[in-house]
Order: C-alpha cells, then structure tokens, then sequence
C-alpha cells in the first residue's frame, strides 16, 4: 500500500504544472478551431445566451418580464439559429433576480464581444479569489504560480466557466473572498460576502449551518444583512407583479429535477448520482441520498465543533453533492477546499492522489458514462477529509495526554 502511494511522487509539481498549461492549450486550441468552423457553436453550444437575454430583458423591456419563459424562450430562438419554440435545448435564466444585473452592461455589447468580456471577467474573478485564499493559508510562496496554474486547469472551470460562459466564477470569487475575511478575523464583512451565494441558493445548504455550529454570529449577522439587502434588491427588479413568474420557474424547474425529466449529464449532486445508477427510480434514489445525506451531516457537525478552523474545508466538497441539483461547473469551489486542505496536510501522499483523481474524473464526464465518476471522487475527498481530521484530533489529545502536569 505504501509503495502505492508514493506512485504519486513521480507527478512533482512542475511536471504537474506542464500537464496543466499542456491540457488547456490543447483544449482551447480544439474549441477556437471548432467554434472558427462552426461559427453557430458559439450560441448553440455555449450557456452564455441565457444570461445574455437576461441581461437584454433589463436593458430593453419591463424588469417585471425578467422571467417571462415567452419572451425568454423568443430572445433565445433570435440568438440561436436552428431553435424554435417549445425546443429542449432552450436555455432560460434561472437565477436570482439580484445576479441579472451583472449582465445588463454586457447587453450593450454584440454578443461576441458580451461573451469574450463575461469570459475576461471570470477568469479575473477566479484568479482573485484564489489568490486571497491562498494569501491566508501558510503555504509556500514560491509554488504560489505552479498551483495557480494547476488550478486553472481544472476542467469545469476552464472548460465548463471560461469557454462557455457560465456563472461558477462569481460564486468561487464570493466563496473565496467570505473564506479570507473570516480567516483574517472579520466576520461581519465574511457574513456579508457569502450573502452573495444567494444568486445560486443551493450552494448554501451547509455554510448556513456550519456558520451555526462553529458560533460565528457576527458572520450569521453579515450574511443575514446582506441577505435583506439582495432580497429587496432582487423585490425591487421584478416587482411584485414579477414575482408569480420568478415562482413559477423555480417549481417548473425543481418538479423537471425531482421526475428525472430533465438530465444533462452535468449533474454532480448526489441524488442525480444514485438516480443514475438505478435507472430513474426515483423514491430510491430519493431514500439513498437522504440516508447519506444525514450520516455524513452528523459526522460533519461532529468535527465542525471540535474543528472550527477546519469547517470551511469540510465543508465545501460535501456542499456540492449533499445537493438535489449541482452542476459540474460549480463545482469549482473544490479548488478553495484544496487549498485549505492541504495547509493542515500538505504531507500527505493520499491527499496528492485524491487531488488527482478530483482533476482525472472530472474529464470522464466528456465520455458519458452513465453515472458521474466526479461525485465518486468528491466524496471520496470528503471521507478523507474527515478522517484526517478526527485523526489529527486523537493525536492532539494524545499528546496532551503524555505531557507531564
């Protein structure tokens, strides 16, 4: 077993670092080649036209009709040749109203353009965020670069965010910067930071309670400010005549997730997994993702207690699939989980291979295999996690035991 596990070794980080720049300058070659031979990939291929329109609602027609499916579904078949009304493969914004306002200056802009500017915006947000989280961490200096680039090799970030236009980077960007307030001791401003996750609410399933048991009321107090503000914001953009519509999607949306209806093969969450593997029965699948989803909350709950300053690394790989619905490319925010990971294990060969296999399966899903490998690998970081975290615990408890009184 040992000798398996220095295997890793022979991936030294700068072998690592030109597997990174390697992988992505083959993958953005193929996609500018495709989207150069197939001009039209470039709306019908891409997510960006959903947050385009949504952007082009606010500029142009009443806010109250942000999420009006007709007049969504009507920009969306203008963008995008070859689609037409009732077509599976429209794409209807499906945010907060708060998170639209972001792309009504990019509306302005012909959409190439809007897409190139979304895509500069990302990678800046990404590169920001990872570097406050990294300035926080008591990691060496000199493997700042090596690591950034490794990380932006992350293939639902740079492929699933970058080249096509989704929306991981602000929630990474907002997760990242809420982790660098609290760690330099300002709770408030954190709280208020990791309000902006309200543009996605799944990613908050177990910050909120984390923020709970860990005690951090001042961070509850930010958050729950920030919350009331995008709130009324969020009131004032749709109005209230709005507000049927705004409610109306997220129960068209969820009923589509919970029926197995609507599947993208992108689904990492743990419910999409089990449905799956045993072929859309849904009440299983149901019975099994709560099962797991209470063991792992009890254990998580344990070592947030006893670990406060490890709650933020816990808990990020088991947000994104103790979930009824995550994507791939959410599934950014595992970079931050990395990163403060490998601070208190930074040593540790296994942690190097379960980093590995979080980069390796998340390209399996390129190859639909029916199942998604990624969320085997994330819960596997998570297990891993957890027990070095309760082991770390009994060796501290044992060395205070030996000390003399």
């Amino acid at each position: 077993m040992r000798s398996l596990l220095k295997l890793i070794d022979i991936v030294t980080l700068a072998r690592a670092r030109v597997y990174a720049v390697l992988t992505m300058f083959l993958v953005c070659i193929f996609v500018f080649a495709d989207f150069r031979n197939n001009p039209e990939n470039l709306t019908s291929n891409v997510d960006f036209p959903a947050f385009y329109n949504a952007g082009r609602i606010l500029a142009s027609h009443s806010w109250n009709h942000l999420y009006d499916h007709e007049l969504q579904e009507r920009l969306y078949i203008e963008l995008v040749p070859g689609t037409h009304t009732g077509d599976p493969r429209v794409l209807f914004f499906s945010y907060t109203p708060f998170f639209a306002l972001i792309f009504a200056p990019l509306a302005l802009l012909p959409y190439r353009l809007a897409l190139l500017s979304w895509s500069i915006i990302s990678l800046l947000l990404f590169v920001i965020g990872f570097l406050r989280v990294w300035n926080t961490c008591d990691l060496q200096s000199q493997y700042k670069v090596s690591a950034l680039l490794i990380a932006l090799s992350f293939l639902p970030f740079y492929a699933w965010c970058l080249l096509v236009g989704q929306s991981s980077a602000f929630g990474f960007f907002a997760l990242a910067i809420a982790i660098s307030l609290d760690r330099k001791g300002k709770p408030l401003a954190s709280g208020l930071a990791l309000s902006l996750l309200l543009y996605k609410p799944p990613l908050l399933i177990l910050f909120l309670p984390m923020l709970l048991v860990t005690r951090k009321w001042r961070a509850l107090a930010g958050f729950s400010i920030g919350a009331v503000v995008l709130g009324v914001l969020s009131l004032s953009i749709i109005g209230l005549s709005g507000l049927p519509s705004y409610l109306r999607m997220l129960q068209t949306f969820s009923l589509l997730k919970l029926t197995g209806r609507r599947r993208t093969f992108h689904e990492i969450d743990l419910f999409s997994f089990f449905s799956s593997i045993l072929h859309d029965h849904v009440l299983l699948a149901i019975s099994l993702t709560v099962a797991v989803c209470t063991v792992v909350f009890v254990m998580l709950l344990k070592e947030w207690s006893r670990f406060p300053t490890k709650a933020w690394a816990l808990a990020i790989p088991w947000t994104t699939i103790l979930n009824l619905y995550f994507l791939t490319y959410d599934s950014t925010i595992l970079i931050l989980s990395v990163l403060l990971t490998f601070e208190w294990q930074r040593k540790s060969r296994a942690l190097r291979w379960l980093t590995l296999g979080l980069f390796v399966a998340a390209w399996f899903d390129l190859a639909r295999l029916g199942f998604q490998p990624l969320t085997f690998a994330i819960g596997a970081f998570g297990v891993y996690q957890l027990w070095a975290a309760s082991k770390s615990h009994d060796a501290d408890q044992r060395m205070e035991l030996s000390l003399p009184v």
